[in-house]
């Protein structure tokens, strides 16, 4: 059995000694701590595009503009998560997320790490989530009721093979898949 030095509680992590479970919030589906944290799990980030047309009708709402690529495409960013130990208990996400700007920005030259260098160095470019779904109840209604986010309830599958990471996410309500695939993972 490893000693407590070699597998330490996540909860007493600076962060979150910084910012503890000190509040609870009313759901619909019960009592649920504040803030909420992830202790343990792992992630992917798929970048990518979308048509423009459909990402400008999308954040018609908004007063934000997406931001494109010099071949015409809206910048975004597919996350997939498998939060194995949180504060809400162990759940899955998928998120879609819209690069903004709350104004007009100059298309970006396309290249395969364009999205990490605009999160690193562009205060004036943000991600705007525009599709959630979360594998429980508690996680929807956390998402929906306090943060005002449209997520909806997921059967959804994070399987790491070893070579590959294989996922899949179905919505609930429309019985539909969101996504699915699968992603090499490069040796360690």
């Amino acid at each position: 059995m490893p000693s407590p030095s070699m597998n330490p509680d996540p909860t007493r992590h600076p962060l979150f000694r910084r910012y503890p479970l000190d509040g609870q919030v009313r759901l619909s589906t019960g009592s649920a701590p504040m803030p909420y944290h992830v202790y343990d799990g792992h992630g992917l980030f798929i970048g990518g595009t979308a048509d423009l047309a459909a990402a400008r009708a999308l954040l018609a709402p908004e007063q934000v503009h997406p931001v494109c690529n010099a071949d015409g495409q809206a910048l975004m960013g597919v996350w997939v998560f498998d939060f194995e130990d949180a504060s809400l208990g162990p759940h899955h996400e998928l998120q879609f997320s819209l690069f903004v700007s709350p104004t007009e920005q100059p298309p970006v030259v396309p290249h395969a790490l364009n999205l990490i260098e605009l999160m690193l160095t562009r205060p004036d470019v943000h991600m705007l989530c525009h599709g959630l779904w979360n594998s429980t109840p508690r996680a929807v209604a956390y998402n929906r009721e306090l943060l005002g986010l449209d997520a909806r309830v997921s059967r959804s599958l994070i399987a790491d093979g070893g070579e590959h990471i294989d996922f899949a996410v179905d919505d609930l309500g429309t019985q539909e898949t969101v996504l699915q695939g699968r992603i090499h993972q490069p040796r360690r």
